[in-house]
């Protein structure tokens, strides 16, 4: 029991590793969530999350719960709030728990890389922050936030952390009153907007959105849609600067081949086929 006592999350950490020799996938997933330890970068961290938390989903198919021993079970099985009837299931304990403790396991190495990271600024501070599982101002992490800041900057984010958990708080509310609207309904402008504006807020401080939530904030998203219209632009310049220089290619050629032409016996002809050799040339240039 005392391997993993370090480890806020060892109950997890135990689990996974009393669960690998009944696994079917060749992976012991307690190196994998230990793996956050050493990641170097937000996305990283994210990438390890999820991957645990899909683990996680198929603890509701686990058959073996009784060849691992009790202690642990006991352990990752503990409720740890009564508000679902759920709760009084085992498997989808152990589920929620190990998904609690990725969710720990992530805070605390996202709060690592913060506190590694070599300059302090209020875009470091909020990034780290909205990025956090809970971000609200009674989280344990507002405080050390805050705190690094003071104390490696001298800044005081505390405003900005309020507002960030504010708008983070006001997007869920403003995206469930513009789930209520369809396009041509009197108030759908209006609640777009709102919506768009948390967003966006959220955004410049690198909120890193999964790609379910890309997926079904893409008609709100006012970045990535500028990204996209910046790109299809970028895209048809680069086409029609190709399409010029195929023209003037063809011409180049095209003169190329009458100087050849002219030279042989027959003008009428010559110009016939050098026409018709232009023609087949801009055909499979502009292809």
């Amino acid at each position: 029991m005392g391997k993993f006592d370090e480890f806020t999350y060892g109950r997890t950490l135990r689990f996974f590793e009393a669960y690998y020799p009944y696994d079917t996938e060749d992976v012991h997933y307690d190196n994998v969530m230990l793996s956050m330890n050493q990641c170097k970068t937000i996305d990283e961290l994210i990438a390890v999350r999820e991957r645990l938390k899909e683990k996680a989903e198929k603890v509701r198919s686990y058959t073996i719960l009784d060849k691992i021993p009790q202690n642990i079970i006991d352990e990752l099985s503990k409720v740890a709030k009564m508000d679902s009837v759920l709760y009084q299931d085992k498997t989808y304990r152990i589920k929620s728990n190990i998904e609690s403790d990725a969710n720990s396991c992530y805070d605390e190495n996202l709060f690592r890389l913060f506190k590694e990271s070599k300059e302090i600024t209020e875009s470091s501070c909020g990034e780290c922050f909205v990025n956090m599982t809970n971000c609200v101002p009674n989280s344990a992490y507002y405080d050390k936030i805050v705190t690094e800041a003071k104390e490696r900057a001298d800044l005081d984010v505390s405003g900005l952390l309020n507002t960030i958990a504010r708008r983070y708080k006001e997007f869920g509310d403003h995206w469930r009153v513009y789930n209520g609207f369809k396009e041509g309904m009197n108030g759908y402008n209006a609640a777009k907007k709102a919506v768009e504006d948390d967003l966006e807020y959220l955004k410049k401080f690198n909120w890193r959105l999964l790609p379910k939530q890309k997926s079904l904030y893409s008609k709100i998203d006012r970045v990535e849609i500028r990204k996209a219209v910046e790109a299809e632009v970028k895209k048809r310049k680069e086409n029609r600067k190709w399409v010029i220089a195929k023209i003037i290619i063809g011409v180049i050629l095209f003169v190329g081949v009458m100087a050849l032409l002219v030279q042989i016996p027959g003008v009428v002809w010559n110009w016939i086929i050098a026409f018709l050799l232009w023609l087949a040339i801009m055909k499979s240039l502009l292809k």
